[in-house]
């Protein structure tokens, strides 16, 4: 049996089963055959591994709104333009952010081409964003 099936079973029969850390919390135990508590104990790093939380996804670059992307840049926008676009999108949100942990905010809206940053991102990207940085110390590579 995979672990994967194991797990799924497990959970279907009202059996938690919680990393903690280097350890796996099983509960209640009473729910749990011996032989799968065995097979648990052998294979508790892909246990472990199944359970762990998937990392959010570090951005590389922001997702600009189309409706502005083609807007600003006509129906048929050079990949070119669209990629400076969102570098110059990445570059207002980064001046945010050392605003932001300065405490001195600059007066009237983050214009990037002419337009308002939120024309071009919508706020939970530009949140999204902050907080990658934020936990990753994200510095523009992949």
């Amino acid at each position: 049996m995979t672990v994967a099936a194991l797990v799924a079973d497990l959970r279907r029969r009202g059996v938690t089963l919680e990393p903690r850390g280097d350890k796996l919390a099983v509960r209640p135990v009473s729910r749990v055959r011996p032989d799968e508590l065995e097979e648990l104990r052998a294979r508790k790093p892909e246990v472990l591994a199944l359970l762990a939380p998937a990392p959010e996804p570090v951005p590389v670059l922001p997702s600009l709104d189309p409706v502005t992307v083609r807007e600003a840049l006509g129906d048929k926008p050079d990949p070119h333009a669209v990629a400076m676009i969102a570098w110059d999108v990445l570059s207002a949100v980064r001046a945010l952010e050392r605003e932001i942990q300065s405490g001195v905010m600059a007066p009237g809206p983050r214009r990037v081409a002419g337009r308002p940053l939120g024309d071009w991102l919508d706020l939970d990207d530009v949140a999204r964003l902050l907080r990658a940085w934020r936990d990753r110390s994200f510095d523009g590579r992949a």
